[in-house]
């Protein structure tokens, strides 16, 4: 059953149907247990009347008080009276108890003395029989009725429900936002849906200024190029293909930089151990030939293995180490810890008032870059369960913490 309606119905009618059960079978039995005493005392209450009319050998006044018992008088063994209504029923001692007579019917009999009453089980498990079917008649149709009117109830109280996916229905735009009102159940997936919307919203808007900012980016080294490749056409100039060779890298960096964060945004990080030291070398290896004139090395490190992924981690180094050579001084120097990493430099640094800024996207601490290195170190820093910030180095620079989760 697919609607919410009837699998609350369903549900409901089943555990109904339980409760039926369980109730019935308890009703049926003290049912049967007071049937069934109710006739032992019948029938202690007949013998009891007919003691007196027995010791007397009155027949007649037996027969009137019989009712539909069976009657008998014995004496020394053999019968003297019997109305003849039982089989012959094996009884020897006084009391009340059942047997079974050589027909196998049972039988219910009180012995007193010389008198024995008998009535047939039959009657009082004839009127139990009828109570049980009763009873369960009775259970069905209240069956039948719950699971009609939990039905019912259960698309009234749906309703609001529906209402909220026709509502839903109808968002074509984060913009929109659905009512809130109706039951506390129905109105805090509202709330919950049009905190969503709230989200999608912003994030909408963060990707349009994102767009906005890269196209900008990417269409100034474009039009550079466009200048430069007009300008060959009147003859080859070494000064323009220089020119040219550093737009075209400007902007292969800058299309590396952006793949980089779309692949952070959509949170493309591996979970495996990485031995950071091993990655700190390979970048600081590539930092050299890139800047042969800065003096880059190791401080006071120790071994660093994190779980994570290994192209996030290089993109960190990479994007520190490139921003400590262009915008610091002529020395940097890295340092492992236990749960963090750290770039130095001995540039100009960073103004305070300034630190927290550059980490956001096409931002520049300079004229040279595209301004997301640190925004890539940001973002690669959170997916690691860290965080990264500025401080000023003993170097004289800027020194940049990233921490992660081992």
């Amino acid at each position: 059953m697919k609607s919410l309606s009837g699998r609350v119905a369903l549900l409901v009618t089943l555990a109904a149907a339980a409760v039926f059960v369980v109730v019935g079978t308890v009703l049926i039995a003290e049912v049967g247990r007071r049937e069934r005493a109710t006739f032992d005392r019948e029938l202690r209450a007949t013998a009891e009347r007919m003691v007196a009319p027995a010791r007397r050998n009155r027949t007649a006044q037996l027969d009137r008080l019989a009712g539909d018992a069976s009657v008998r008088l014995l004496t020394r063994g053999r019968e003297t009276y019997d109305n003849l209504r039982a089989p012959e029923l094996p009884i020897s001692k006084s009391g009340l108890r059942t047997v079974r007579a050589e027909d196998g019917s049972s039988w219910r009999v009180m012995r007193r003395g010389r008198l024995l009453v008998a009535r047939p089980l039959a009657l009082v498990e004839d009127r139990i029989g009828d109570l049980q079917r009763t009873i369960a008649f009775a259970a069905l149709l209240g069956l039948l009725a719950t699971a009609v009117i939990v039905r019912f109830v259960a698309a009234r109280s749906l309703r609001p429900l529906a209402t909220l996916r026709d509502q839903a229905a109808t968002i074509t735009t984060t913009r929109a936002r659905v009512d809130e009102s109706g039951p506390a159940e129905v109105g805090e997936v509202a709330h919950s849906l049009n905190a969503m919307l709230a989200r999608l919203e912003a994030s909408v808007a963060a990707t349009e200024r994102f767009t906005a900012d890269a196209g900008h980016e990417v269409r100034t080294p474009l039009t550079s190029v466009r200048a430069n490749l007009a300008a060959l056409r009147h003859g080859p100039d070494d000064r323009v293909l220089g020119e040219l060779e550093r737009d075209v890298t400007r902007l292969a960096a800058l299309l590396d930089a952006l793949q980089a964060l779309a692949r952070g945004d959509a949170g493309a990080v591996a979970h495996e151990p990485v031995d950071v030291g091993d990655v700190a070398d390979a970048a600081l290896a590539d930092a050299r030939r890139r800047h042969p004139h800065v003096d880059f090395a190791f401080g006071d490190s120790q071994e660093l293995t994190v779980t994570g992924d290994a192209t996030g981690l290089r993109a960190i180094f990479d994007n520190l180490l490139e921003n400590a050579a262009r915008h610091g001084g002529r020395t940097v120097r890295i340092e492992l810890g236990p749960r963090h990493l750290a770039v130095d430099d001995d540039g100009p640094g960073i103004p305070e008032d300034q630190r927290e800024r550059v980490f956001e996207r096409f931002v520049r601490g300079g004229t040279q870059g595209s301004g997301l290195g640190l925004a890539i170190v940001a973002q690669q820093a959170q997916l690691h369960g860290g965080e990264a910030w500025i401080e000023r180095s003993s170097l004289g620079g800027a020194r940049v913490l990233v921490t992660m989760r081992a």
